[in-house]
C-alpha cells in the first residue's frame, strides 16, 4: 500500500525505493489549491445511467489524458453535472515515480477516460513474467485489443477508484496541464517521471499508434 502523509498544504509520499515525492513541488507542481487525494477509501460507485451514458459517449485517443478529459468535464457540464476537471499526478502499483495525469471529479467518482488497465487486467496479464520490458508491452497492446468492445465505464477507472492507482491532483485545466507538461519536461530533462515518455507519449503507446490501435 501507498505510504504517504498528508499536510496542510502538500504530501509526502514515500516511494518504493526509499526516495520521496513531495507535490506540489517544482518538480511535482500543481495548478490550484487546495490539493486533493484519490484513492478506493474516498470514492464511490457511478448509479447513474446518465454519467455512465456520457462517459460510455467519450472517444479516448491515445496519449492525449489532458484532452480527454476536458471533453468529458464539458459533456457533463453540458448534462448539468458540476464535473471538474482535474491535473495533477497518479501513482500505480509499483509506487515508482508517478505520472503527470488529467482526470475528472464528480462528487465522490473519479472519471478517468484514460486509464484502462485495472488490477484485475494486472493479475491475469502477470506482466512480471515477461521476459523483457518489450514482451511487456506488447501483451498490453493485446489486452488493450482485447478490451475495445467493453463500453468504457467497464474498462476505465469509473467511479470507485481501482485499488491499483492512487491520484494527488487539484482543479486545472487542459491547456494548463499540457503547458506545464512541455514546462516540465524542458527544465528537466531528466525528470523520473519522464523517462518513458517522448513528446508526451510513453513506448506503450507510441506501439499502439505504430500498429494503428485506437
Amino acid at each position: 500500500m501507498l505510504q504517504y502523509i498528508e499536510k496542510a498544504t502538500r504530501i509526502i509520499v514515500k516511494l518504493q525505493n526509499d526516495n520521496k515525492v513531495v507535490i506540489p513541488s517544482r518538480m511535482f507542481p500543481l495548478e490550484s489549491k487546495p490539493y486533493r487525494v484519490i484513492n478506493a477509501e474516498n470514492t464511490e460507485n457511478v448509479i447513474d445511467k446518465e454519467v455512465i451514458r456520457i462517459f460510455d459517449s467519450i472517444e479516448y485517443e491515445i496519449g492525449h489524458c489532458f484532452s480527454n478529459s476536458k471533453k468529458l468535464t464539458q459533456a457533463l457540464l453540458n448534462a448539468g453535472y458540476q464535473a471538474k476537471q482535474y491535473v495533477g499526478w497518479v501513482f500505480t502499483y509499483d509506487y515508482e515515480y508517478p505520472i503527470h495525469h488529467s482526470f475528472v471529479m464528480l462528487d465522490s467518482h473519479i472519471l478517468d477516460i484514460s486509464i484502462e488497465f485495472l488490477s484485475k487486467d494486472m493479475e491475469e496479464m502477470r506482466l512480471e513474467e515477461q521476459e523483457s520490458p518489450d514482451k511487456a508491452r506488447e501483451l498490453i497492446i493485446q489486452w488493450h485489443n482485447k478490451k475495445k468492445l467493453m463500453k468504457n465505464h467497464e474498462k476505465c477507472n469509473f467511479g470507485k477508484c481501482d485499488n491499483m492507482y492512487v491520484y494527488v491532483g487539484a482543479e486545472g485545466t487542459a491547456e494548463q496541464g499540457i503547458e506545464r507538461n512541455r514546462i516540465l519536461r524542458q527544465e528537466y530533462p531528466e525528470h523520473p517521471s519522464f523517462a518513458d515518455v517522448k513528446n508526451g507519449i510513453t513506448k506503450t503507446q507510441q506501439m499502439m499508434m505504430q500498429f494503428n490501435i485506437k
